[in-house]
């Protein structure tokens, strides 16, 4: 089984140092996880660089490049996906090796993942195995305890709205704020099936 991880989530994951306790929420080591080819570079430069800064960018990249990159998925799948706008190339590359490997994939683009939602194809083939942000934090902060994931998760507020609101000081109930956040995208890609924390 391989754990794939978008680029969004996996570069704030590292950032907040909650990588390797996401992995073992799955079962799973750093061998089994799984990134975009293209990350890498888009660390170095480009528009990524210039939104996590050159400083998170240059720490971020070794544990990116320690990641293997995901296979080819196969044609039967990505053809499935062709005429789909709003799933870009790497999110489709993610999505074909999920449905066709039965593997997890966490991503938090609620945009494509409602567009996958009306392939009935993936609907079954992924069901049980999409894993949204929310979710995995919300998991975290059960196995980690709420303070710890306030201290670590400092240095994705700053980029990330659903962790500025849900790890602020007021309400102060992360827990409940991202399963507030995970039932609402739960309802709205219905018919897709997420992954739930125990």
């Amino acid at each position: 089984m391989e754990l794939l991880l978008d680029s969004d989530v996996l570069c704030k994951l590292a950032a907040a140092d909650l990588l390797a306790d996401t992995i073992k929420i799955f079962g799973l080591t750093m061998p089994d996880c799984r990134r975009l080819p293209a990350l890498p570079h888009m660390l170095r430069r480009g528009s990524l660089r210039r939104y996590l800064g050159d400083a998170l960018s240059d720490r971020l990249l070794p544990v990116v490049q320690a990641i293997a990159p995901v296979a080819e998925a196969s044609v039967a799948w990505l053809d499935k996906l062709a005429h789909e706008p709003e799933i870009d190339p790497g999110e489709a590359q993610l999505f074909a090796v999920a449905a066709e490997r039965r593997s997890w994939i966490v991503t938090g683009d609620k945009r494509s993942l409602t567009a996958l939602a009306e392939i009935p194809d993936y609907v079954a083939a992924t069901a049980g195995r999409i894993v949204i942000p929310e979710c995995v934090l919300f998991a975290l902060c059960g196995q980690l305890g709420v303070a710890e994931m306030h201290k670590r998760i400092q240095p994705v507020k700053a980029i990330d709205n659903v962790v500025k609101i849900c790890f602020s000081e007021n309400p102060g109930d992360p827990p409940a704020a991202l399963l507030s956040y995970a039932n609402d995208a739960e309802t709205s890609l219905s018919p897709l099936k997420l992954w739930k924390p125990e």
